[in-house]
């Protein structure tokens, strides 16, 4: 596959040292939480923390004796939606971000990608030593 396109930012967060595997989570994992408006920032931290006391939750054995992390799946869910309907989504957003297999990162990304915008960046480019991956902010 080859894929030509060209990307142009006139204001860019640029993130160093960022973690690529965290996608948009790397903007407050690195420190960079201060280029988002306080309000986003702190939608950010709760869905970090509510999702993360969400997977500290005990997993329960169905009764066929097997592990059933459903639960603590709800509970992620939950904060989710709590954490999107602060963030101004509507209903059918939230539907297609819960039922996404990586719904804490789509969640992350539409909570970041908003707040940068509103802090008027354009654009989100993650630098991880010479790799370096590129959002262009919609």
């Amino acid at each position: 596959m080859k894929l030509d396109t060209s990307l142009s930012f006139e204001n860019p967060l640029t993130v160093k040292n960022a973690a690529l595997a965290d996608g948009s989570f790397s903007v407050i994992n690195s420190g960079y939480e201060d280029a988002l408006p306080p309000e986003y920032a702190k939608r950010a931290e709760d869905l970090w923390t509510g999702v993360r006391e969400a997977t500290d939750l005990p997993m329960e054995l169905n009764s066929k004796g097997k592990f059933d992390n459903s639960k603590i799946i709800d509970e992620a869910k939950k904060v989710v939606a709590r954490v999107l309907r602060a963030n101004g989504e509507t209903q059918a957003v939230i539907k297609d971000v819960l039922s996404s297999q990586n719904f804490q990162d789509a969640a992350m990304d539409r909570i970041i990608s908003k707040g940068l915008r509103e802090a008027g960046y354009d654009g989100l480019i993650l630098k991880e030593g010479s790799d370096i991956h590129y959002f262009k902010l919609k």
